[in-house]
């Protein structure tokens, strides 16, 4: 056993996303079977519409305690209910089923790089005792700093493309949360995840390898998919399992998010606009149009 591995006593569950992009899958696949603790984890594969290509993708490769839940997509409105059905199961038999107390969540599309089970522990470790840590993310386009290649920082952002979450994250979340809602998961998500924050890593632990024809949102967003590749490193470095949180401003298409400091008081007044906020969207009706009024007039300014 790895030693950076010091949650042995957690259950760690790895929820796969699929549908029907086999090329894409199986390097997600060996991206997995290369990648440190991964013996450590039960992996549960949600898979929409399964054929037999993928599905034997899945039974054929080295990963152990293997789980495949196949969905029947044909009562799905549109893809982002489909996606956000998919989850729900996935998160639901992780938690509920399995007894989860910490959860990654994988596409088809994310590859992840060798340390990246390792990172998400470390940093599940390091904030889980603070109430305000909603879970981690594993992706950035950030690169080019050696000194910060195992540097991590905290943001009032979502979640998305290779991430984790706390059990106690997601009880929280199907409080308001049912997964029938036609609409994509994350926008669902991000009024409760922005009340905390989430933690990002400086380079890249996944590289998202979706970006192009296959997509659902990111077709053809060559730029970003270039960045993200260009932070990604599948070499651990030397002391990979020793994350450094640090104050470094976090890019993120087209915006910048600080480093985020709970004693700075615009930050404190920043979390209890967020709180109110998320507090109108549970009460809000089935469209939110009093959310998002609210939320450009006092976030955006407009």
């Amino acid at each position: 056993m790895n030693d950076c591995d010091s949650t042995t006593n957690v259950s760690r569950v790895i929820v796969v996303l699929c549908y029907r992009r086999t090329e894409h899958l199986k390097k997600v696949l060996e991206g997995l079977e290369q990648a440190f603790l991964v013996e450590t984890f039960t992996f549960v594969f949600v898979v929409q519409d399964p054929i037999d290509s993928v599905l034997n993708i899945i039974n054929s490769s080295k990963l152990q305690n293997k789980i495949v839940l196949e969905i029947e997509g044909s009562n799905y409105l549109s893809a982002a209910q489909a996606i956000n059905g998919n989850l729900a199961t996935g998160l639901k038999y992780a938690f509920q089923t399995l007894n989860s107390r910490f959860t990654i969540v994988l596409e088809d599309d994310i590859v992840i790089s060798k340390d990246a089970l390792c990172f998400f522990l470390q940093v599940n470790e390091r904030f889980i005792k603070d109430r305000n840590f909603r879970g981690v993310n594993g992706f950035s386009q950030e690169f080019g700093s050696d000194h910060l290649q195992n540097s991590v920082t905290r943001i009032n952002y979502g979640l998305g493309w290779g991430w984790a979450i706390p059990e106690r994250t997601y009880k929280k979340i199907i409080g308001y949360w049912k997964g029938s809602e036609n609409e994509h998961w994350d926008f669902i998500f991000e009024p409760f995840i922005r009340t905390g924050y989430v933690v990002n890593p400086y380079r890249s632990r996944i590289w998202n390898i979706g970006f192009d024809y296959s997509a659902t949102h990111t077709a053809m967003n060559g730029e970003l998919g270039q960045n993200i590749e260009l932070s990604f490193r599948n070499e651990p470095l030397e002391h990979h399992c020793k994350i450094n949180e640090v104050e470094f401003d976090f890019h993120w298409m087209g915006e910048t998010f600080s480093h985020i400091r709970v004693t700075d008081r615009f930050i404190w007044t920043r979390f209890v606009l967020q709180k109110f906020l998320f507090l109108i969207y549970k009460w809000d009706g089935k469209e939110k149009k009093l959310y998002h009024a609210l939320r450009r007039r006092i976030l955006l300014g407009q």
